[in-house]
């Protein structure tokens, strides 16, 4: 709470999190390493996922999003790209 200026434990949607670095072992680092790309105006899946070198399909899984989800994407939204 106190690494993101956070007065009680309720979150938004959408909010994002700075995760302070952990000591737990390696496999389980992945969970804090995870890259942030924010959706730029003309922003599309496609482009984002050339530009970032991950597939399409993989930022659906990530970001839990379906096709149709995706096409709804604004400037702002946050993506998880690793």
């Amino acid at each position: 709470m106190e690494k993101n200026n956070l007065r009680d434990s309720k979150l938004q949607i959408g909010q994002v999190l700075l995760i302070p670095k952990s000591n737990a072992p390696k496999a389980r680092s992945a969970v804090y390493t995870n890259e942030l790309y924010v959706v730029q105006e003309g922003d599309n899946l496609w482009k984002i996922a050339i530009d970032n070198d991950v597939s399409v399909e993989a930022l659906l899984r990530l970001n839990k999003l379906t096709q149709k989800k995706a096409k709804k994407l604004r400037p702002g939204d946050k993506l998880i790209l690793r």
